[in-house]
């Protein structure tokens, strides 16, 4: 995001700009750690096999959601 945006579309808030620059920092690695969560999740999901199949399949299905 660039200066020019943040100072079209202000938004309210106490923290200054390298506050907010620092949570936003903490979030992108957030997101990114989630994402990769559930990209590892999916390819379980997709990939088990064995007698308890069904079981498993529904278990990371759910935990996807």
């Amino acid at each position: 995001m660039t200066n020019a945006h943040v100072a079209a579309n202000p938004t309210p808030s106490d923290l200054d700009e390298c506050a907010t620059m620092t949570v936003a920092d903490a979030l992108k690695i957030i997101l990114a750690d989630s994402y990769a969560i559930y990209l590892k999740t999916k390819n379980f999901h997709w990939h088990v096999s064995g007698p308890y199949f069904r079981d498993y399949h529904l278990l990371l299905d759910e935990q996807a959601a």
